[in-house]
């Protein structure tokens, strides 16, 4: 197959690789940074469309953070829905604050 330019370089060679996984861990960190800070409050909706405008990128890795942040318990998603802030019961709140304790 052909390359690129004068040399023939395959793009692999020229370009360096595009870190999709940090950009959504960077999205990630900045919804959980919001979520701990008050500015997104348990029960809220998260609208994919809106965080990706807002910070400029495309939704897929917005996507991507907000699924990584449901893998860690922070947020669900509904069925036709969307995603939400995970909110704790009163058991969850007291299981947390008897391991603060004991730690």
């Amino acid at each position: 197959m052909g390359g690129y330019g004068k040399t023939g370089a395959r793009i692999e060679d020229i370009l360096a690789p595009v870190e999709r996984e940090a950009l959504a861990d960077q999205v990630a960190s900045r919804l959980r940074d919001a979520v701990a800070n008050g500015h997104i409050a348990p029960g809220d909706h998260v609208v994919e469309s809106a965080i990706a405008r807002d910070l400029g990128l495309s939704r897929a890795p917005v996507r991507e953070a907000i699924r990584m942040l449901c893998q860690q318990g922070l947020m669900t998603q509904k069925p036709n829905r969307g995603f939400f802030v995970r909110q704790l019961s009163a058991v969850e709140i007291e299981d947390i604050f008897g391991l603060m304790v004991c730690l």
